[in-house]
């Protein structure tokens, strides 16, 4: 099912390009689901439902399935894990489709696994396990870009779970990479018409590197430039390589300009309303031509999308895109600059999809929130082996204390203690603590509510 929506005369535009949402039926509830397009009208997409991986063809154009959801076959010994996470997905220039999944392999000790699985159509070709040994290394932060003249690299993070920082992760690993061990990193991934590879990564209380790798020598060193800026949120950071080589950084409200020597061109900290610095289940996207975009999950429970353009404004049409209350999500951009939003529309077992051109103005941002009419408590996902995201809902305010307790029936850490507004509320709990059963407990007013929780390091 189709839905077109427009705004006219919104924020000075007298006429706006249309966003389309559909609703696609999957096979059940699904976790992650991410579309990606090479910029026909055929959109793939990849969900994940009781650790199994599934894929199907939508035609926008038609509103139809083009080929129904079939699973993705992985050999067992290589992620032969209970839990298995869908990461990212990207379709190349020549139809070739690409899924990257991780899991985890064994508890005690730690140890991940992750690979990736190439497909054309609906046919899926071969899959590829990642060649890394290290016990304990969890792959984060995963991107796909795709080489000039055929193939592509897959970068992230590696993180150990240890507060030992992270190193960088590259697929396939092109000579004269230097690893960056140590440091809290997030990293984005673009590619030169002259075949050389460029990494630029946010780097906790450091700053900005940028590394070019040409893949057409060796041996050849890396070059490197440093920017020496404050990042609000290295965490929560977006980079951009433009066509003039410049870098477009945003982090929380502030939006940097990076010149190639290692300056900084200009600085705006007035993104009112942008970015702030406790949203959740945090998307990024980015193109040379249009600029960065970047969706998250708001107290509201409402899925907001921000878009900054190449010259650092704020559009003034951001807004929400889905109204799933706890909708996990993704977004990624076709070549044309639309960028295909996809949301799991809980509690129903549909997909949802908006396809958002890049000035088509949204519903607004400051919209009333619905009000809820019962007190409740969920979390998202359980188990879990990072964070755990806890919503609770209040149909009037109150005093309300928030909790957690071992097995043993011990205070490990009180998350929240104090007066809260009527409303969806979310927390979240990345803990410090040894694997096993924990108990959340939620008092608001009379009401006492307890949820077991799974946590596996």
């Amino acid at each position: 099912m189709k839905v077109l929506f427009a705004v006219l005369a919104l924020c000075g535009y007298s006429s706006a390009q249309e966003a389309s949402f559909y609703t696609i039926p999957a096979t059940s509830s699904t976790e992650q689901p991410i579309a990606v397009s090479d910029g026909s009208e055929i959109v793939h997409i990849f969900y994940e439902v009781d650790n199994t991986i599934f894929h199907l063809g939508f035609d926008t154009a038609a509103d139809s399935v083009v080929f129904p959801a079939h699973e993705l076959t992985m050999t067992r010994y290589w992620c032969g894990s209970p839990f298995i996470q869908l990461e990212t997905a990207a379709v190349l220039s020549d139809g070739t489709w690409i899924c990257v999944v991780s899991g985890l392999t064994n508890s005690v000790p730690q140890s991940f696994c992750g690979g990736l699985i190439e497909g054309f159509g609906a046919q899926q070709i071969q899959q590829i396990e990642f060649d890394y040994e290290q016990d304990g290394w969890e792959l984060k932060d995963l991107r796909i870009v795709e080489r000039p003249g055929g193939g592509y690299f897959v970068s992230g993070t590696r993180h150990n779970g240890y507060d030992l920082g992270q190193d960088l992760f590259v697929y396939p690993c092109p000579p004269a990479l230097q690893y960056m061990t140590g440091h809290w990193i997030t990293a984005f991934p673009y590619m030169l018409e002259n075949d050389t590879l460029e990494l630029l990564v946010a780097i906790e209380d450091s700053g900005v590197v940028r590394q070019s790798v040409p893949l057409d020598c060796w041996p050849c060193e890396a070059q490197f430039t440093f920017w020496d800026v404050t990042l609000p949120e290295w965490r929560k950071t977006g980079l951009l390589l433009t066509r003039e080589r410049s870098v477009l950084a945003l982090s929380s409200s502030t939006v940097l300009f990076l010149n190639m020597n290692g300056g900084l061109d200009s600085l705006s900290n007035n993104l009112i309303d942008c970015c702030p610095t406790h949203w959740f289940n945090d998307r990024w996207a980015t193109h040379p031509d249009f600029g960065i975009a970047y969706l998250y999950h708001d107290f509201w429970a409402r899925n907001i999308l921000h878009r900054v353009s190449l010259s650092g404004r704020l559009s003034p049409d951001y807004g929400t895109v889905g109204w799933s209350a706890n909708a996990a999500m993704s977004v990624h951009f076709t070549p044309s600059g639309q960028l295909l939003i996809s949301y799991a529309d809980w509690p129903s077992t549909n997909i949802g999809l908006a396809v958002v051109p890049w000035d088509a103005p949204l519903n607004t941002h400051n919209s009333s929130p619905q009000i809820p009419t019962d007190i409740s408590l969920s979390t998202y996902p359980n188990p879990f082996n990072s964070s755990v995201r806890i919503d609770y809902d209040l149909p009037r305010a109150s005093d309300v204390q928030l909790s957690i307790y071992n097995i043993l029936g011990e205070e490990v850490t009180t998350l929240f203690d104090g007066h809260a507004i009527a409303g969806t509320h979310t927390l979240s709990w990345s803990p410090n603590a040894a694997s096993g059963v924990y108990f959340i407990k939620l008092e608001a007013a009379t009401f006492v509510k307890t949820q077991k929780l799974l946590y596996i390091r």
